[in-house]
């Protein structure tokens, strides 16, 4: 699978590091420094995503449904029996 990165984003992200002034300690990060921070950033999400497809491809019905309370759909319906809460 071929990954793909948002370059729009990652050099909107190097350009508001570099107009913020990043740095670190006493150090300001030039604009090739905030733009290899953007990179590694991008990175990181599209590595995040790949995962996270992998495991949709191995568990579909987890993936988009991770918690199924379908098996509590009769005893609420009786539990609120004619609208009213019977204090139990």
């Amino acid at each position: 699978m071929k990954a793909t990165f948002n370059k729009s984003n990652i050099m909107k992200s190097a350009w508001s590091m570099f107009k913020a002034g990043k740095s670190y300690r006493k150090h300001i990060y030039t604009f090739a420094e905030c733009l290899k921070l953007a990179w590694t950033e991008e990175r990181k999400k599209v590595v995040k995503m790949n995962r996270l497809n992998q495991l949709r491809e191995i568990m579909p019905e987890r993936a988009y449904n991770p918690i199924s309370l379908n098996y509590l759909s009769d005893t609420l319906v009786n539990y609120y029996a004619n609208n009213t809460f019977n204090n139990d």
